[in-house]
């Protein structure tokens, strides 16, 4: 997501702001995940993470 260290690329003054913008106003991810293999397997395995915690918090 950011320039890769040695690049010549900066980041500007906004970049923080405006990803926050897009992840929380117009990024799908279970439309992305429909396109990306590997997103649908990182958010099945945080589902379970989730699920397992939340098991282990009721005991």
């Amino acid at each position: 997501m950011v320039p890769r260290e040695g690049s010549g690329r900066s980041v500007g003054p906004a970049y923080a702001s405006r990803l926050v913008e897009f992840a929380t106003g117009q990024w799908q991810p279970e439309a992305a995940a429909e396109r990306c293999e590997s997103l649908r397997r990182a958010m099945r395995c945080l589902e379970r993470l989730a699920k397992e915690a939340g098991s282990a918090g009721k005991q």
